[in-house]
């Protein structure tokens, strides 16, 4: 599965509109991932300065991302495939003070 970029305009003062949208389209991808299309919302990010709402998604495709905006009736204004430039375990490496090297798998503790 790939990442996808869900992007919604909203207005600066509504972002309860964002929670909303977001459990919205947790149920349309829990039914699209029952239909045998697996389909999951990460997170969602509301950027009230820029008026734009992004859902985070994972799916077989974009067309999976778009069926789920539609039915979680997402003021949509455009799906992007997302190339991750980090996993979670590296983040999480990072925040406790380790870092990788750059010719190795190993995690190296970083001396204070």
């Amino acid at each position: 599965m790939a990442e996808f970029l869900v992007e919604c305009y909203v207005s600066r003062t509504d972002g309860i509109t964002v929670a909303r949208g977001e459990k919205r389209a947790r149920i349309a991808a829990a039914e699209l991932t029952r239909e045998g299309q697996p389909t999951h919302v990460l997170r969602s990010i509301f950027t009230p300065d820029d008026e734009t709402a992004f859902y985070l998604c994972e799916a077989g495709s974009i067309e999976a991302v778009k069926e789920l905006a539609r039915r979680a009736a997402l003021p949509l204004e455009r799906v992007a495939k997302v190339a991750p430039v980090s996993s979670p375990a590296s983040t999480a490496a990072r925040i406790c003070g380790e870092e990788r090297s750059e010719t190795s798998d190993r995690v190296e503790t970083a001396s204070a």
